[in-house]
């Protein structure tokens, strides 16, 4: 089940949670706690670093909770109920007909007020605030604003007995609580689901022989496998949230930007990582017609493309084999310097290179060199007589 922290800002609160939580089967409450607002944020992150799942608390807490981790939050607001019955007390106690009462809280705690006037014949006036330290300032202005009384936390009922007018405290109660936890237990159920699917297509990309990859529509790597890892070389931990292009510099960015801004896939092209060749493939992920990233799948080529070891001696011994690299060219002119240049930049893509030129200019010393530049430097090379070419 999922890991649950509750955590509270009252202390009564820790025992009426223990009474009612195991009631809610899909939650596992390993932190339920008393912590104080100004240690709520470092205590958080501790419980992200121990595995904590899902945290709930109430109030300032949760919006401090929200701001310093990045896991699911369930907040506790006050219910319809437990709000009625503190105005109706404020109401009797201020005993006048339909009292002007100022609400004074925080805005993820107070749920739909709207229809109080005309239910409980009084006038409410709602002073929501976002920081602790603006409870006070928020009681003054509705004692200028002709509030008789207000109801709030702590710091508003303390500041409303300077003030030396009637305040209500609004209790945390049980139907609160019970609310927040059936949330909860709702985000568990789905919490348990992802992590039951997750676990099971883990468990099928690390029990494949190919390398596979997933990144977002802006191309950061989200999962891979155990395959990539290795061929990679790299641990889970340094390269997970990186971009794809910091992992895979010799990545193509024109077949990277087409397949996650404009669909389209590619196949079978050949990429150096590693010093290994390794065959790519790359599958754009849509959903509803939007694109929502790519699969990147991969395998040494070692396993498609080199020959085996028999065949590829049997071809040496033949003689086909290519003897020449650009090393051995020596380019006296611009014209050739430039056509070297070409060559040995598109020597590096798995596509095929037509060289033309007039008898005896060096075609296949220079497809030789083209050859041991190549992906492909492993396989023996075999030349074709290609006197006769014909378009089609």
């Amino acid at each position: 089940m999922a890991k649950v922290a509750i955590l509270v800002p009252y202390e009564d609160m820790c025992e009426l949670t223990r009474a009612i939580v195991n009631q809610y089967q899909h939650i596992n409450p390993l932190w339920i706690e008393y912590t104080h607002t100004n240690e709520i944020e470092q205590r958080a992150a501790q419980l992200v670093q121990q595995g904590c799942e899902l945290i709930v608390a109430r109030g300032t807490q949760a919006s401090a909770v929200k701001r310093s981790v990045h896991i699911p939050l369930v907040e506790m607001r006050v219910t319809t109920q437990e709000l009625a019955g503190v105005i109706l007390q404020l109401k009797k106690e201020i005993n006048i007909p339909c009292p002007r009462i100022g609400l004074v809280g925080f805005a993820n705690m107070i749920k739909d007020t709207s229809h109080f006037n005309e239910l409980f014949e009084v006038e409410l006036q709602s002073y929501l605030v976002e920081s602790q330290t603006e409870l006070p300032d928020m009681v003054a202005k509705a004692l200028k604003e002709g509030c008789q009384g207000v109801v709030g936390g702590d710091i508003v009922c303390g500041t409303a007995s300077r003030y030396k007018i009637p305040s209500r405290f609004i209790p945390a109660g049980v139907e609160s609580i019970r609310d927040a936890l059936r949330i909860a237990s709702n985000m568990c159920y789905a919490i348990d689901l992802e992590k039951h699917n997750s676990a099971e297509i883990d468990a099928m990309l690390n029990h494949t022989s190919s390398g596979i990859m997933q990144v977002n529509h802006e191309g950061v790597l989200q999962r891979m496998n155990r395959v990539a890892y290795d061929l990679l070389e790299q641990r889970p931990q340094d390269i997970i949230g990186c971009h794809i292009m910091d992992i895979i510099p010799g990545l193509n960015q024109k077949i990277l930007e087409d397949a996650l801004y404009t669909g389209k896939e590619a196949y079978a092209f050949a990429l150096d990582i590693r010093r290994k060749v390794v065959l790519m493939n790359i599958a754009p992920v849509q959903v509803d017609g939007e694109n929502a990233g790519a699969i990147f799948t991969f395998h040494e080529s070692q396993q498609i493309i080199e020959m085996s070891s028999e065949l590829r001696r049997e071809l040496y011994q033949r003689g086909f084999i290519a003897r020449y690299n650009f090393d051995n060219i020596v380019c006296a002119g611009k014209e050739s310097a430039a056509v070297v240049s070409l060559a040995k930049r598109i020597s590096k893509f798995a596509a095929p290179i037509l060289l033309t030129g007039e008898a005896g200019c060096g075609k296949g010393i220079m497809a030789q060199c083209v050859h041991n530049d190549s992906l492909l430097r492993n396989n023996a090379f075999v030349t074709m007589a290609c006197s006769v070419w014909l378009p089609e």
